[in-house]
């Protein structure tokens, strides 16, 4: 002990405890030290600090009782660090681990808190998620899910929807998809979302086929196959497609075609049985003003024109023949002109 304590400098110091002041002599530290005490200075408690001082005051009396002045004054110098500088860098320690504690117990609530948010996020979104999906086939559900998918797929990139979804559980689901800042391509909602869109564009373009070929044989068909796609795109949005577009506009085009021919057919039918004579001459410029100015394209209309043409033809032949015929039979009297005039 006596040897050791002839070590101690007071200038030549060392912090043990990381970003705190408190300080200890150099040789606190050290295999001296532990040879001489078994462990480590910041090992040791309070009250071994205070039962080891009390050691070195007794060595310390033995020493001035001895006449050997320098080491007493050496002892009782070491004895004021072990029971001030030690024990204040062990209660600095333990306040600085009760502190990290405290900050790691801070930090696991804080986990677990995040944790419990982010399960019932992840709750929330699977239970909106499955309103969305339960919905049945519509126009809006289709035009939200086309705007859904369009607000981005990769994670964190969901943005305000490009257009006001028009389904509560649309709205509902994109608030939490980007509360928790994932991306409709996300793996627990990307394939869901992308079946169902699937499936009611699907059911769409198959009843807009249907609904095509459903048209009956009339001018008014040929207008309102016209106007499917624009009411589509609108009822529709991002939904309907350029490719959705083109399709249905090639079914459009070869359904109108085909009404404008069966209109034309069914004209020439008019025309045939249109009857004799000048009331059947009527009958067939009703017809043709009737039928041609209404949707057909410019050489169907010529076609049926030209056809009722021929027709009118015949049946004015046929009239002048009846005429003459008459006339031949017609009197040279006063009643007989009044017949004339009459006839013509």
């Amino acid at each position: 002990m006596e040897a050791w304590v002839t070590t101690i400098d007071p200038e030549q110091r060392w912090t043990p405890v990381e970003g705190d002041k408190a300080s200890l002599p150099q040789a606190f530290q050290g295999d001296d030290f532990v040879a001489l005490f078994g462990k480590p200075a910041m090992d040791w408690t309070a009250d071994d600090a205070e039962a080891v001082a009390a050691a070195v005051y007794e060595c310390g009396q033995t020493a001035g009782r001895e006449g050997r002045r320098e080491i007493r004054q050496a002892l009782y110098s070491a004895r004021g660090i072990f029971l001030r500088d030690l024990r204040h860098a062990l209660r600095t320690a333990e306040q600085v681990e009760q502190a990290k504690q405290r900050e790691a117990e801070r930090a696991a609530e804080a986990r677990r808190r995040q944790e419990a948010r982010a399960a019932q996020a992840q709750a929330d979104l699977e239970q909106a998620l499955d309103r969305l999906m339960a919905e049945s086939d519509s126009p809006d559900l289709l035009h939200d899910l086309g705007v859904l998918t369009a607000m981005g797929p990769q994670a964190g990139t969901a943005q305000r929807p490009a257009e006001p979804l028009r389904l509560d559980s649309a709205r509902r689901f994109a608030r939490i998809l980007q509360r928790m800042e994932k991306g409709t391509g996300d793996p627990a909602v990307g394939p869901q979302l992308d079946a169902r869109f699937k499936s009611a564009h699907e059911a769409m373009m198959k009843e807009q086929r249907a609904m095509i070929e459903g048209m009956n044989e009339s001018t008014n068909s040929v207008r309102a196959l016209y106007q499917i796609i624009p009411t589509l795109e609108q009822e529709l949005g991002l939904a309907l497609t350029d490719a959705d577009k083109e399709a249905l506009g090639e079914a459009v085009v070869k359904k109108a075609e085909s009404i404008r021919e069966a209109i034309v057919a069914r004209g020439k039918k008019l025309i045939d049985d249109a009857g004799d004579g000048t009331s059947g001459i009527q009958s067939i410029e009703k017809i043709v003003g009737q039928i041609a100015g209404a949707g057909l394209r410019p050489p169907q209309a010529a076609e049926l024109k030209t056809y009722a043409r021929t027709r009118l033809q015949s049946l004015a032949d046929g009239v002048l023949v009846e005429a003459e015929t008459s006339l031949d039979t017609i009197p040279d009297t006063l009643a007989g002109m009044q017949a004339v005039v009459d006839l013509v």
